[in-house]
């Protein structure tokens, strides 16, 4: 059940720092007036660091309420999924392989720095306290 709880949660997290990277950055940096729909390099390069951001704090989150690894690593999973249809799109091959790489690098720096949830028991003291 946490770990549901902790993906679920995850999952809230990181669309909301996904959508608020791209809130600041449009803002420090708006898109061409009127916009150009055909322009997809530089919309998808605007999207990347909202991405890495988002996963990034989805996983710590779901990994953080869960104690496990394994729901950040599927919200990093589904998202670099999503992102691996930018293949089909004819851009630069930096790009094409940076894009579905990026959720996946989020979800690893958020396994890698965030720790496990110890479980939960009697302290060492008691243990101890208590043989004696």
């Amino acid at each position: 059940m946490k770990a549901l709880l902790g993906l679920l949660a995850g999952i809230a997290a990181a669309a909301l720092v996904m959508m608020a990277v791209g809130y600041v950055g449009t803002s420090l940096y708006p898109l061409h007036v009127p916009a150009d729909p055909s322009d997809r390099q530089a919309l998808i390069e605007g999207i990347l660091l909202a991405w890495f951001l988002g996963t990034f704090a989805g996983a710590a989150v779901a990994k953080k309420l869960s104690g496990a690894a394994w729901p950040g690593w599927t919200i990093g999973g589904v998202l670099a999924a999503l992102l691996a249809f930018i293949f089909f799109v004819p851009l630069p091959i930096w790009l094409q392989t940076l894009a579905p790489i990026s959720p996946l690098l989020g979800a690893a720096a958020a396994d890698i720095l965030i720790p496990r949830r110890r479980a939960e028991g009697p302290a060492e003291d008691e243990t101890v306290r208590n043989r004696a």
